[in-house]
């Protein structure tokens, strides 16, 4: 099992779509546990409790725990008061009152907790939850073992002593590709093979793009075609018709996009697709990003941010963030994933060859269960000019079960802003992808200004699925 994990953690850095963190109302007295950074606490005098379906904790315990000391620790009996002094801030707790006030840079601000301290048999309890999060940490709860999981993901890389400079640099260059206004266009194939009884069934299409895109807003036409005539060819002499006049409606597909990338919202219109919803005119579907993905409980705007200001740790750091806090395994695998970013981008990664920064790495996973070995390999290369920026870049990627490569990515950018790449993804003997695309931008001062005519029909995808 945990060579399965780590497979999949070296595929990618796969995002979980919610962070729900759900403490169930078990009333016992006993019998809860607190994960912090991966390893379990000990109590010694009393335990974690459930209270009123929180889980509360000595206070004095989980302090001590996150590194504050004793003699940071003060009670204040005129108050009925207990002031917590850590390396960046000061925490007042009110024993029975919800106020909590914390204060970090001289600015004090009072947080309302949902649930007040309380002493109960000479022990002071807090709501852990709280408590963590007010440290700046993220808090979660494993219902099968009864784990309250606590992580400080600022420790994760810490602990690596991994630096990222380098990275940073692609950050920047990131930066400015992104808030720059261009017009591309381009060209895309792709192709996919389903092998059974000794006979190959697929499809395979190509196509061009263009448009023009900035920071807020980008216009994009596409034109495709798609070859069924495999399908026509092995298909029953009753169903070639039907895959016949499929096939020529999928000859000439033209698609207009229009999105809006400060609110997240997407308007597509084809023919083919008002057609197949059986209508007539200007139809649109909607495709509210930022409402879709809030359902999930993520702030795609806060991904986009994430990109544009911050720092490839705090990038990171940001998305692992996004993991549901639920299992008491996660810490190890976000663990895992850490180690093996530092590994592959860290700056010891790196080897400067004139003006090229270069990261070459190999990591075999031996088999488990005597099948397979899985090997990946990744290679990036960062161009710079004598500025040190990053003008450019290259990667590589591949991973293989055995002697079978079952994906492989390739992809760059070159100083004139020409975008290649080309994947492959498969499984022997059943099942291949490619897609292949170049696309070239150039700055441009025009500006995306379509907008969805007057009297179109707008049909929100979400509505259109549920029916």
């Amino acid at each position: 099992m945990k060579n399965i994990k780590k497979i999949l953690s070296t595929m990618t850095m796969s995002l979980a779509l919610t962070l729900c963190l759900s403490v169930g109302a078990h009333a016992t007295d006993g019998g809860i546990q607190v994960q912090l950074n991966g390893d379990l606490l000990s109590f010694t005098d009393a335990t974690p409790i459930s209270q009123d379906g929180r889980t509360v904790i000595p206070f004095r315990a989980i302090f001590n725990a996150l590194g504050v000391t004793d003699e940071h620790i003060q009670y204040m009996p005129a108050t009925n008061a207990v002031k917590i002094t850590t390396d960046e801030s000061v925490i007042e707790l009110t024993i029975d009152s919800k106020d909590i006030k914390v204060t970090t840079d001289g600015t004090t601000e009072t947080i309302q907790s949902d649930m007040a301290p309380f002493t109960m048999d000479g022990t002071t309890y807090v709501p852990v939850r709280f408590v963590a999060e007010t440290m700046g940490l993220s808090v979660g709860w494993d219902i099968r073992e009864k784990t309250v999981i606590i992580i400080d993901y600022d420790a994760l890389f810490a602990d690596t002593g991994a630096e990222f400079t380098i990275m940073n640099k692609y950050m920047e260059y990131n930066k400015k590709m992104m808030e720059g206004q261009y017009k591309f266009d381009g060209t895309f194939d792709f192709g996919v093979d389903v092998y059974a009884d000794g006979e190959t069934l697929g499809f395979s299409g190509e196509g061009t793009v263009d448009g023009i895109a900035n920071a807020k807003k980008a216009d994009l036409d596409l034109a495709m075609s798609i070859d069924l005539e495999s399908f026509i060819e092995m298909a029953p002499e009753e169903e070639k018709a039907g895959l016949e006049f499929a096939a020529l409606l999928l000859e000439d597909i033209e698609i207009s996009y229009i999105m809006d990338l400060e609110n997240m919202k997407m308007h597509l219109s084809s023919d083919l697709i008002a057609a197949s919803l059986g209508m007539e005119g200007d139809v649109w579907i909607l495709y509210d990003i930022q409402a879709m993905m809030r359902e999930l409980g993520v702030d795609i705007g806060d991904l986009m941010e994430m990109v544009t200001e911050l720092s490839f740790e705090e990038y990171l750091t940001a998305t692992l963030k996004l993991f549901p806090v639920d299992n008491v395994m996660l810490y190890d695998m976000l663990e895992e994933q850490v180690t093996l970013t530092a590994k592959m981008y860290g700056d010891a990664a790196f080897v400067k060859t004139g003006n090229k920064y270069v990261s070459n790495f190999e990591e075999t996973i031996p088999p488990e269960g005597g099948v397979y070995s899985t090997t990946t390999k990744s290679s990036l290369t960062l161009m710079t000019n004598s500025a040190g920026e990053v003008t450019a870049y290259d990667m590589v990627m591949t991973m293989s079960m055995g002697e079978d490569e079952i994906m492989s990515i390739i992809a760059s950018m070159d100083e004139k802003n020409t975008t290649k790449m080309s994947m492959k993804m498969g499984v022997p003997e059943f099942l291949s992808m490619d897609m292949n695309m170049e696309i070239n931008q150039t700055e441009t001062t025009k500006e995306p200004t379509k907008v969805v005519p007057e009297g179109s029909v707008i049909i929100d995808i979400m509505e259109l699925l549920m029916g």
